[in-house]
């Protein structure tokens, strides 16, 4: 066994020891994965599968970043090249560059940009197109920027690494539980982050919320495009070519969205 791996082998161990009496408060990134308040063997099973796959590495150094601050709450954007999409169907898209936020919308966020107080790092949820619409006009006023709602495209490109794209299963990796929110492994919409992130550095675009998009199913339609699974989701439904439509005035368990500008 070389030295590194064993290394991070004593690491992983050390911690489990000093993480398992915490409970519910040692819940951390490679700690009590399913949150429910115990770190058990399935989470050490998790937290070694990490180390011996060398998966500590997050986000590439080299990416271009933009970060915008409101109210003391930062929203970190990055810079992605364009490049064409390739569905799971075979069709070929275009994409320009575009820059899009690494999380999704936090409460924390939310509450800035609207008035309210709150250091909740968990995903929004349960709010409709229009609701966040109203959101990103908000937000625009106060930084005047443009933000907006990525197109299906986009988002669809972003998701799966755009042009650093190595071309797995889930958004960042094979392995869903390292990477994504889905019903396998959790039971709540949880704060962002957490995970691995994929090629691009942007977390969680697999499971925790399904995220709005720009698209409209019809031009004259009401219904919204929204893309990737859900914390109540399959591992099939947090495929990063996951879409649903729903109407722009309805909300959901589970419908968050992400910023592009």
């Amino acid at each position: 066994m070389r030295k590194t791996t064993l290394f991070k082998v004593l690491v992983a161990l050390v911690a489990a020891v000093l993480m398992w009496p915490l409970g519910a408060s040692g819940q951390t990134l490679r700690g009590d994965y399913n949150y429910d308040g115990e770190f058990n063997v399935t989470d050490l099973t998790t937290l070694l599968n990490y180390l011996l796959t060398e998966r500590w590495n997050d986000a590439p150094s080299d990416l271009e970043r933009d970060t915008v601050t409101v109210k003391g709450v930062d929203i970190v954007m990055v810079h992605v090249d364009g490049g064409t999409l390739i569905r799971d169907d075979g069709g070929m898209y275009m994409v320009n560059d575009f820059w899009i936020c690494q999380t999704e919308v936090t409460i924390e966020l939310w509450a800035a940009v609207l008035g309210g107080v709150s250091n909740s790092q968990t995903a929004l949820s349960n709010n409709s197109w229009n609701d966040c619409q109203a959101f990103i006009d908000a937000l625009n006023a106060l930084t005047g920027r443009e933000f907006r709602f990525p197109t299906c495209n986009e988002w669809e490109f972003a998701a799966r690494g755009g042009n650093r794209s190595r071309g797995y299963t889930y958004c960042g990796g094979n392995d869903l539980d390292v990477v994504g929110w889905y019903k396998g492994n959790c039971y709540k919409c949880m704060p962002v982050g957490l995970l691995k992130c994929n090629e691009l550095g942007l977390y969680d675009m697999s499971g925790n919320v399904t995220e709005w998009c720009q698209d409209k199913k019809t031009p004259n339609g009401s219904s919204r495009y929204y893309c990737g699974g859900r914390y109540y989701g399959t591992a099939e439904e947090n495929r990063p070519s996951t879409r649903g439509t729903a109407d722009e005035n309805s909300s959901f368990n589970g419908s968050g969205f992400r910023l592009a500008m």
